[in-house]
């Protein structure tokens, strides 16, 4: 399987070893992806309290 972005492997990643029987769910793949990547925001980094 050839991926388009570096981000594309990174969602791969989150749902390998998933099947159809127990497959990966959205939350899973957001958490999963922003555990490596660090793409959503936390509340204290929005309040601008993460010092």
């Amino acid at each position: 399987m050839k991926f388009e972005t570096h981000l594309d492997r990174r969602i791969f990643q989150t749902i390998q070893g998933h099947d159809s029987t127990e497959p990966q769910t959205l939350m899973g793949i957001i958490g999963g992806v922003d555990a490596s990547e660090r793409l959503v925001f936390t509340y204290d980094e929005l309040s601008g309290g993460g010092d």
